[in-house]
């Protein structure tokens, strides 16, 4: 159950880190060099992409990806 909110909650700061910076997911998928329906896919509810996959998404919003363990 902790995994599933934790994996919700990527995809909802995935979407808002898009959204703070005014760009559709066409536009980021654009910067990205991907497709619309993969922004899609990275902004639903359990994405598990990867590190790689979630810092791209970062830097083409204008943000840097931070990991954080406690």
């Amino acid at each position: 159950m902790k995994a599933a909110m934790e994996e919700a909650e990527i995809a909802l700061r995935l979407a808002k880190a898009r959204k703070d910076c005014g760009l559709t997911q066409a536009d980021l998928a654009a910067r990205m060099g991907r497709t619309q329906p993969q922004i899609a896919r990275m902004e639903r509810e359990g994405y598990l992409g990867s590190i790689r996959s979630i810092a791209q998404f970062a830097a083409a919003c204008g943000k840097k990806l931070t990991i954080k363990l406690e």
